[in-house]
C-alpha cells in the first residue's frame, strides 16, 4: 500500500498510488502471451484492448494496450506553445537530426545555436550544451569550424519524429501540424525553418524556403496560402498571417496533441490454462488511485469489478467431509459472506468451493451458482430471464467423474 504503479491513461504514462491490496487463493490462472511478453493474471482478469475490455481467458487474438516497459522511468518533457517551441522544431526540420535517443543540430554561425539552444530550454525545460566543433566541407575540401548542439531525450527523440508524421528523415518528413495549436508557434517555426535552410532576397519582405521534399513544401504552402509551384523552393511573405491580405485566410488555428501517445498495441498470441496440483496460486487485487489501472510487463490492465449492478440467484453448494462437518447455516453464510462486496460470479463460485475444500479440510467441494445479473436484465441488451450459471469443483469432485455426476444431477433434479 502506497507504492507507486506505472498506467496509461489517454496514452499517456502516468503513476497511480496502491490504496488497498486484497489476496485470494485461486486453483486456476491463465498465462497470457502475446507479441511483447508473458503474463499470468486470473481468467477474468481484464485487459485492455483495441475493443474495449476483455477477459484474460477470451483475449486470444485480441490487440492489448501496450507501452515499452523499457522506457517508462525516462523524463517527459511536456512542450510550452509559443514562439520558442516552433523555432526549435523549425531548425530541426530544417537542419536537424532525429536520433534514437537524442536531437542533434549542427550549424555554422554560433548565433544560430544559441537561438536553438535557448529555444529548447524555453520550450522544453532542457538544459542543452553547445559545442565547437569541426566537419568536413565537400564545396572547401577541408574541414570548417561549425557549433553543434545535442540534447539527449529519447521521449523528445520519439515526440519530434510523431511532429514529422513517423519518420523525422529531411526527404520523408511532413508539416508539423502541432505548431498550429496558436500563431506563435507557427511563426516561430517559419523563422526556426528560413534560418536553417532558407534565405531572405535583400529589400524582400519575406523568405524564402528551400527543400528538396516537395511534398513537406506543398503542405508549408497550403498552411501559410502560398502559391507553389512544385519546385525546390517556397516564397513565404512576411504577411502570411494576415487574413484578407491579397485574399489570404490568414492564420488558420488548429488542435493537435503536444505531448508523446506513448501506448500501443500487442497482439495476444496465446492463452494457456494453469491449474495448480498441490497447492491453489495466491492471487493480489490492487485498488489505484486516481487511475484504477496498472500495466504489467507494459500492459494496460486492471481490476475493477464489470458492474456494479446486483446479480440475483442460488447458489447449490456440496462437500464430502472429511471428520469434519459443519452446520448448514454456516454454508449459507459462507456464500453470503463472499456475496456481499463487489464481486464477479466466476470468482465467487471459486471462492466458495476453495473455502470449504482448503479451510473445512474437505475431501471435496462442488458448487453451482445460477444468477440473473441485472446489468444484462434492465441495461444493454436488456434480456429478462438470461440466467448465467457456474461451477467450480475440488478434491475428489474434480478426480471421480462418477461422484462429480452424482452431486450434478442433485443439483438439476432440484431446479
Amino acid at each position: 500500500v502506497g507504492d507507486k504503479l506505472w498506467t496509461l491513461a489517454n496514452g499517456t504514462v502516468e503513476k497511480t498510488t496502491v490504496k488497498q491490496v486484497s489476496s485470494r487463493k485461486a486453483w486456476e490462472i491463465v498465462e497470457v502471451v502475446t507479441e511483447r511478453g508473458i503474463m499470468r493474471v486470473t481468467p477474468d482478469h481484464p485487459l485492455a484492448t483495441s475493443n474495449g475490455w476483455v477477459e484474460a481467458q477470451d483475449a486470444a487474438g485480441c490487440l492489448v494496450e501496450w507501452t515499452n516497459p523499457n522506457s517508462l522511468h525516462r523524463a517527459r518533457r511536456p512542450p510550452k506553445l509559443g514562439y520558442a517551441f516552433g523555432y526549435a522544431l523549425g531548425a530541426m526540420f530544417s537542419d536537424g537530426t532525429v536520433g534514437d535517443r537524442c536531437l542533434s543540430l549542427v550549424v555554422n554561425e554560433r548565433e544560430f545555436a544559441v537561438r536553438f539552444a535557448t529555444a529548447m530550454v524555453e520550450a522544453f525545460g532542457m538544459e542543452v550544451r553547445i559545442e565547437e566543433i569541426s566537419r568536413p566541407s565537400g564545396f572547401l575540401g577541408r574541414e570548417v569550424p561549425g557549433f553543434r548542439v545535442r540534447v539527449v531525450s529519447s521521449y523528445l527523440a520519439d515526440l519530434f519524429r510523431t511532429y514529422a508524421g513517423g519518420d523525422a528523415h529531411h526527404m520523408r518528413q511532413h508539416f508539423p501540424r502541432v505548431v498550429l495549436n496558436d500563431e506563435e508557434s507557427l511563426r516561430g517555426f517559419v523563422d526556426g525553418y528560413a534560418e536553417g535552410d532558407g534565405f531572405r532576397p535583400k529589400g524582400a519582405s519575406g523568405v524564402v524556403i528551400v527543400g528538396a521534399n516537395t511534398a513537406f513544401l506543398r503542405e508549408f504552402a497550403e498552411v501559410v496560402d502560398a502559391r507553389f509551384s512544385g519546385g525546390p523552393q517556397l516564397y513565404v511573405a512576411d504577411r502570411w498571417n494576415k487574413r484578407g491580405w491579397y485574399g489570404k485566410h490568414g492564420f488558420r488555428q488548429e488542435e493537435h496533441r503536444t505531448t508523446l501517445a506513448e501506448a500501443s498495441y500487442s497482439r495476444v498470441l496465446e492463452v494457456r490454462s494453469k491449474t495448480a496440483r498441490k497447492k491453489p496460486y495466491t492471487v493480489y487485487s490492487f485498488q489505484c488511485e486516481p487511475y484504477p489501472t496498472f500495466l504489467i510487463g507494459g500492459h494496460l490492465t486492471h481490476n475493477c469489478e464489470h458492474h456494479l449492478l446486483p446479480m440475483i440467484g442460488k447458489a447449490h453448494v456440496g462437500y464430502i467431509p472429511e471428520g469434519k462437518v459443519v452446520g448448514l447455516s454456516k454454508l449459507a453464510r459462507v456464500v453470503e459472506g463472499y456475496s456481499r462486496r463487489p464481486q464477479l460470479q466466476e470468482r465467487l463460485t471459486a471462492q466458495v468451493a476453495d473455502a470449504l475444500h482448503e479451510s473445512l479440510g474437505a475431501r471435496g467441494a462442488i458448487v453451482v451458482v445460477e444468477a440473473d445479473h441485472l446489468c444484462m436484465t434492465v441495461r444493454g441488451v436488456q434480456k429478462p430471464g438470461s440466467v448465467t450459471v457456474t461451477s467450480a469443483v475440488r478434491g475428489i469432485y474434480a478426480k471421480d467423474q462418477r461422484t462429480r455426476q452424482e452431486a450434478m444431477s442433485l443439483i438439476t433434479g432440484h431446479r
